[in-house]
């Protein structure tokens, strides 16, 4: 019988462009780091989930953990106005070297987890133009600190054939789940570096959902548009909380590391009011206040699959110096001949009985109370709602999106 999974899949492409000229101690981590990280991530997710969430009713997925990844090997190289802007719209509290310590030590903890039941994994390339002089003191840290294979490929030659490569490689590193990330014409014989970022994730439901169980049943679209999809249901004591315009809860995969936590508003076109209210701080409020109770759970099995280009909410956030001529990257390569030229992210999310496999890539190129005890409640997720897959030991949001409109 074929296996039914959760598929979770995200990608982003952060490109930085050359400008057209003729130019060319030691910080130490702890877990303290490692929870100020996790809250700078948190607060960034929540940013940009809510730039892109703004005016639309659709559904949304993307990775927060891939793109800050992927814009935090950029900020290793930027320097005044650009480094403070980056730092503000990224929500860095420390140093740019405790920084780095603190996402290699995260992601360290993240991969750890990683057993027969549960496939965490991260990786990072730095893409160099072939002859350009990148800082020793760069490269060292992207080696060092992100774990980033440094690759020479030469753009200003054959811009479509590095795409094709930088391509490839992420293919092979979210399972060929993400395909074409960047597409033709993105990528320009100005060209001089591109940072990638791939996050997977597979895991198996801790109590998988019974396939013979599963019903169509209507789910209720923003306008109370109606549709009839397929509902996963079961009883699981889970983690649980609610208040008086929410219900959360959160569902484990095996090995206890990572769960999927489901924020369902009570009014059933009451996700733009939650999303309004939902950052950092009240997600983790909610995390605390749930406490294990018995749920009456129906889940839809459900698929995403979206397309960003970025750039235009990072400006909003703050991050506007990078993208103009103004950019300062001379922690790069001793110039300030670098500018970000896009950012693109692409995602996938596959919801289903036995579990959930999860991917994600970045690329950068430069041109509530716990309820006492009581008759069990049913979470009844048949109207738009949040979700977010989260690491639980670090903390670290993966990925995050809202389902508002089966496909």
């Amino acid at each position: 019988m074929k296996t039914v999974i959760c598929l979770n899949l995200a990608i982003s492409a952060l490109l930085l462009s050359c400008q057209i000229q003729s130019q060319e101690s030691s910080a130490v981590a702890d877990d303290r780091d490692i929870e100020s990280l996790s809250s700078s991530n948190s607060r960034f997710a929540f940013s940009l989930y809510s730039q892109i969430a703004k005016g639309s009713g659709e559904n949304i997925f993307i990775s927060p953990f891939s793109v800050s990844s992927a814009l935090a090997i950029a900020y290793e190289g930027a320097n005044s106005s650009t480094e403070e802007e980056m730092r503000k719209t990224l929500a860095f509290d420390k140093s740019k070297e405790s920084t780095a310590i603190a996402f290699h030590k995260t992601n360290l903890l993240i991969q750890k987890d990683s057993t027969k039941d549960i496939a965490l994994k991260i990786a990072n390339a730095a893409w160099m133009q072939k002859g350009h002089k990148f800082l020793d003191s760069y490269t060292g840290i992207i080696a060092k600190y992100f774990s980033g294979g440094l690759k020479e490929l030469d753009f200003q030659a054959d811009p479509e054939a590095a795409r094709k490569e930088i391509n490839l490689w992420v293919e092979n590193k979210t399972e060929e789940k993400i395909k074409d990330l960047i597409p033709e014409r993105v990528i320009t014989n100005l060209t001089r570096f591109v940072i990638t970022n791939a996050v997977y994730f597979k895991g198996t439901w801790k109590k998988p959902f019974k396939k013979e169980r599963t019903r169509e049943m209507p789910f209720f679209c923003l306008g109370k548009t109606e549709k009839k999809i397929p509902f996963m249901n079961k009883s699981e004591r889970v983690p649980y909380c609610e208040d008086d315009t929410l219900q959360m809860i959160s569902l484990p995969y095996l090995g206890n590391t990572v769960s999927m936590n489901i924020i369902l508003p009570k009014d059933r076109d009451g996700i733009m009011a939650l999303e309004q209210k939902m950052n950092g701080e009240e997600f983790l409020r909610l995390k605390k206040s749930a406490a294990p109770r018995s749920v009456k759970i129906f889940v839809p099995r459900f698929k995403i699959e979206k397309s960003y280009s970025l750039k235009e909410y990072l400006e909003t956030l703050g991050m506007r110096n990078a993208f103009t001529d103004q950019a300062d990257f001379s922690g790069i390569d001793g110039t300030k001949n670098f500018l970000i030229s896009a950012v693109i992210h692409k995602s996938f999310l596959d919801v289903n009985e036995e579990g959930t496999e999860a991917s994600a890539a970045t690329a950068v190129m430069m041109e509530v109370t716990a309820m006492p005890p009581q008759d069990e409640p049913t979470f009844k997720a048949d109207h738009p709602f949040l979700l977010l897959i989260v690491h639980e030991a670090s903390k670290t949001i993966l990925f995050m999106g809202r389902y508002a409109e089966p496909l």
